[in-house]
């Protein structure tokens, strides 16, 4: 069985043991650390918007920030990244 950091490489679309560089010591501010820690939950766009009286558009946009600040080609590999640095 794979473990987190062979799930997060294949989720970025790459095989394992392939690298990608990405951003070293980023730090997220709190909404980023409240919507990432909320995707963990399963969190849809809307209740996240619901949680912190933000539009669902501004959800979207966020989420969307985020993966292509680590590099991810969805939801599930930013979880993954996020698991990996510890933001959760």
């Amino acid at each position: 069985m794979w473990g987190v950091t062979a799930a997060a490489t294949v989720a970025r679309g790459q095989e394992p043991g392939e690298r990608q560089s990405f951003r070293e010591g980023v730090r997220l501010n709190e909404r980023q650390t409240l919507i990432v820690g909320m995707l963990a939950e399963g969190a849809s766009d809307t209740q996240i918007a619901r949680r912190l009286y933000i539009g669902q558009r501004t959800v979207q946009r966020e989420v969307a920030a985020l993966m292509a600040l680590v590099g991810a080609a969805s939801r599930f590999a930013l979880g993954a990244e996020a698991a990996l640095r510890g933001w959760l």
